[in-house]
């Protein structure tokens, strides 16, 4: 599933200023037991800071999944920075 979190900004991504940068965010299933990494379960691209504990429903095929954030990875790869966000189905 891939999709556009519609955000306080409805502008295109380039043209929001340097201070609001848009960062592709990859989501995945917590192992509930171990915290590893699972099921690929969306990515998006977002200016939104996400923190533990945040909720949020995700939407595809009609279905609607509200998980809640348990751990925030960023990875600079040199060139650009990704977010990866591990969630608990709820």
């Amino acid at each position: 599933m891939t999709a556009r979190l519609r955000t306080s900004h409805s502008l295109d991504p380039a043209a929001l200023p340097a201070y609001f940068p848009v960062m592709r965010t990859e989501i995945y299933e917590a192992d509930p037991f171990g915290g590893g990494k699972g099921q690929h379960l969306a990515t998006i691209d977002s200016d939104y800071r996400f923190e533990a504990k945040d909720e949020l429903f995700l939407t595809a095929g009609g279905r609607r999944l509200k998980v809640r954030i348990t751990h925030v990875r960023l990875e600079w790869d040199g060139s650009a920075l990704k977010r990866e966000l591990m969630a608990l189905k709820l």
